[in-house]
């Protein structure tokens, strides 16, 4: 039995590519925030709002109107790509957590570096060539 919040199959079908996609990116921002590869943390941004923004706008239909192809889904695939789908969401969590922490590390790294640059601006010399 289908309760009228619970997501058609194939639109969990949908989300579950998603979620892979998903898990993909956030790999690949990790790794490009290692690499300080600026071009690709914001392409990676980018594709993740739009991921995001794709999961989100889920169509809404109301009990019954889904319009289904073939014989429906048996309970054991539903079930199948459900847990699927939760496994999924718990690595995307993790890789979430991840990032949030190498976000705030190279946060840090910034600030302590602008300290730096800051306390030493006033006691500079330049070099003697710079001078003349």
């Amino acid at each position: 039995m289908r309760f009228a919040n619970q997501p058609s199959f194939e639109r969990q079908q949908e989300q579950l590519l998603l979620l892979r996609e998903l898990n993909r990116v956030l790999e690949r921002s990790q790794q490009a925030l290692l690499n300080t590869n600026l071009k690709e943390i914001h392409a990676n941004t980018a594709r993740q709002k739009a991921i995001f923004m794709a999961l989100n706008n889920a169509p809404t239909q109301a009990p019954g109107a889904e319009k289904q192809i073939g014989p429906p889904p048996s309970p054991e695939r539903t079930a199948t790509l459900q847990q699927e789908i939760a496994a999924l969401q718990g690595r995307i969590l993790e890789a979430g957590l991840l990032y949030a922490a190498l976000l705030r590390r190279a946060r840090r790294t910034t600030d302590l570096l602008a300290r730096a640059l800051a306390n030493s601006a006033s006691t500079y010399v330049p070099p003697q060539e710079m001078r003349r």
